[in-house]
């Protein structure tokens, strides 16, 4: 006869509990905030894990130094090592041998003695005897004996697969959440995450709150399904008097209401397995996720992100390859503290690993404005081509697939900085994590000498090589007289208001001329419409030259024509006008007016193949 050490009162009382109501989910978080406390409240042996790694070694010679609750985010383009890394990772526990493509070695720690680790293996199973005294070990996707349980933890990791490690990868995603046999709830523990959320009220909340506020519909155990127990999506029935959760009337309403999870898409159906990895059974010291975001839309993505970097257990290690910027903007909201950022890019047969530092991270997640979410897209892409505004962008973006069909858009990023001073953050942040990248600035990001002086350091500059040569350019442009003094510029915009009517909504046009009047007070503004060329000939000149060399080295790219719109000066306007005429009314591969773009293209696409 089996005989359990583990009492089935909590059990008995939990479904009890589930029966006698049908709670709402909407926008009450009392019972999650109840299975928090019951969390807070455990043995603090279950708030520290077993196993974790300590250090990945990658053939570089770099290695990755990891605390027990650090949440760790492979990021990288296509066929970087993102989903390998996790594989080689997981393979100690799950049994299965992956040859070493992306690490080269690690360094496991373990926390615990043997004997810890059989006291944790006692709180967190259903332990059965034999009739020959013999325990065995029964949890969420474990079965092992009393001498498996020191093999594993003595001698062979193999076995601890859900006891030390969870990895849920591509494969496991889309059947994770699918049905899974009935069990006697109360003889028997649960064995799978299904069976859990059947048994524990609390957790069976946090599962359906998560999913109705990603796809607005109630996410309800499917509890008189026979031989098995399933999860319904669609719309939760009231309980009416007389009836409890398992009262036909009450099945009845629920089936017309609702269908399988099976027979949903992809993104639920992937969604849940995630979610059910996240939320039920955390005993395992180690989650490794492979692509959460798959199938997904963007705001889903985000939404799963946060439950991850929430709901994990704090003192566990979460491992996340992800291609999805939605993703890393969800756990950097939730948990910006425990995130390492860590990007990586093929380089021939080995692959190059760099990290964000944590003050970038606090920089991300506190900006208030959009420039980040820009950051983290480029993450993901082999090269990034960072421009002051979107106009810029736009064209520049046009102009490598007109002159460079192979450069699709996959391949290079063109993000937008909304101004020069978040042209430095942006490279800077660029840089440390091992992202390709250029610049392109309007020759007047030279007038602010700290300014520049920080763009230079940010692409990797050393300010003393570009200072002298940055005065000489700098004073002689200082010193050029405005093309016209102020009678004239008064006179000018007089000549413009003249044309405009009263009691009208003030005229683009209008605006537009007066603004082009306006930057002719300014030596820098002169600068700008009339290119290098107006810079004075001899030191001035050389002095540019040389600095505008040295600047391109380090991808530093100070637009020749003084401005994008000085690449075609036939076509009126700026910004999103001269941008959307351009490209309306020229050919950009052979244009006449545009060769100098053209040129100025090649001089940075030939960079990138160096």
């Amino acid at each position: 006869m089996v005989k359990t050490t583990r009492t089935r009162g909590k059990i008995r009382t939990a479904i009890d509990s589930l029966l006698s109501r049908a709670w709402p989910i909407d926008d009450d978080f009392s019972l999650i905030e109840e299975n928090h406390a019951k969390r807070r409240s455990r043995p603090i042996l279950l708030d520290n894990p077993s196993i974790t790694y300590d250090e990945l070694i990658f053939p570089s010679g770099t290695s990755l130094k990891i605390k027990s609750n650090d949440i760790v985010v492979f990021v990288g383009p296509n066929n970087a090592g993102k989903s390998a890394i996790l594989r080689e990772v997981a393979g100690p526990f799950i049994g299965r041998s992956f040859a070493r493509t992306v690490t080269k070695s690690a360094q496991i720690k373990k926390h615990d003695t043997l004997k810890d680790f059989k006291r944790r293996m006692e709180l967190v199973s259903r332990v059965e005897q034999n009739l020959e005294g013999k325990k065995r070990y029964i949890g969420l996707g474990f079965s092992v004996s009393e001498a498996e349980v020191e093999r594993i933890w003595v001698d062979d990791f193999f076995g601890g697969a859900n006891i030390f490690c969870r990895y849920i990868d591509t494969e496991s995603r889309l059947i994770g959440s699918n049905p899974t046999r009935s069990f006697d709830a109360i003889r028997r523990a649960p064995e799978n995450a299904i069976q859990a959320i059947y048994c524990d009220e609390a957790v069976e909340t946090q599962v359906a709150y998560y999913f109705k506020q990603s796809f607005s519909k109630d996410l309800v155990v499917d509890r008189l399904a026979g031989e098995k127990i399933g999860l319904l999506v669609g719309e939760r029935p009231e309980v009416q008097a007389g009836e409890d959760r398992l009262s036909i009337s009450y099945n009845q309403r629920l089936r017309k209401q609702s269908s399988p999870l099976e027979s949903q898409g992809d993104g639920m159906r992937s969604f849940v397995t995630v979610m059910l990895a996240v939320l039920v059974g955390q005993t395992a010291g180690m989650l490794l996720i492979d692509e959460p975001e798959a199938f997904l839309h963007p705001p889903q993505a985000r939404l799963l992100g946060e439950l991850i970097a929430r709901e994990s257990p704090r003192n566990s290690q979460i491992f996340v390859a992800t291609h999805s910027s939605d993703v890393l903007l969800g756990l950097l909201s939730a948990s910006p503290g425990r995130l390492r950022i860590v990007r990586l890019q093929r380089s021939g047969n080995t692959n190059d690993i760099k990290e964000l530092d944590s003050g970038s991270i606090d920089a991300m997640s506190s900006d208030p404005l959009s420039t980040f979410s820009s950051l983290l897209n480029g993450l993901f892409y082999p090269r990034v081509v960072i421009g002051e505004s979107d106009s810029d962008c736009t064209f520049y973006q046009g102009l490598l697939r007109s002159t460079h069909p192979a450069a699709h858009s996959s391949d290079v990023l063109f993000m937008h900085a909304n101004g020069k001073d978040r042209m430095t953050i942006l490279a800077s942040s660029l840089r440390r994590l091992g992202v390709p990248y250029d610049v392109i600035a309007d020759l007047d990001v030279m007038q602010d000498a700290g300014g520049f002086r920080r763009l230079v350091e940010a692409v990797g500059g050393t300010w003393s090589d570009f200072e002298r040569d940055h005065g000489v350019v700098k004073r002689s442009i200082d010193q050029m007289k405005p093309r016209f003094n102020s009678n004239a510029i008064r006179q000018q915009i007089q000549d413009v208001l003249t044309t405009v009517q009263t009691n009208v909504e003030f005229p683009n046009e209008a605006k537009r001329r007066i603004d082009d009047v306006l930057r002719q007070t300014s030596p820098w503004s002169a600068l700008k419409a009339a290119g290098k060329s107006a810079i004075a000939p001899g030191d001035a000149s050389a002095a540019f030259e040389t600095l505008r060399k040295r600047a391109s080295n380090k991808g530093l790219w100070l637009v020749p024509s003084g401005e994008l719109e000085g690449f075609c000066r036939s076509v009126g306007g700026h910004g999103p006008r001269w941008v959307q005429q351009v490209m309306q009314t020229r050919d950009l591969l052979t244009a006449d007016d545009l060769a100098e773009a053209r040129a100025f293209m090649k001089e940075i696409t030939e960079t990138w193949t160096q």
